[in-house]
């Protein structure tokens, strides 16, 4: 998460933008791992995107992490539209 903050939200929409026009994806992931040395480790990321046509795409996405250095969690929404 140490990225540009518009960085997430702008390779989404280029990937949206790949799919065939009127197509759309959602995507959601979850994991944990943990031990005693290593301590707790988690996260949860939400994204969803959809061409709606051949100009118009929006992208949304959200993400946590928990680890020994404690919360952090990131979202963004963008839609791209082009004549």
């Amino acid at each position: 998460m140490s990225a540009p903050l518009d960085a997430p939200v702008r390779a989404g929409l280029d990937a949206v933008e790949r799919l065939k026009p009127g197509s759309g994806y959602a995507e959601l992931l979850a994991g944990a791992r943990g031990g005693p040395a290593a301590g707790l480790e988690a996260f949860a990321r939400a994204e969803a995107g959809w061409h709606l046509a051949p100009n118009a795409a929006a992208f949304a996405f959200g993400e946590a992490k928990l680890n020994s250095a404690g919360p952090a969690w990131q979202a963004g929404v963008g839609a791209r539209v082009t004549w």
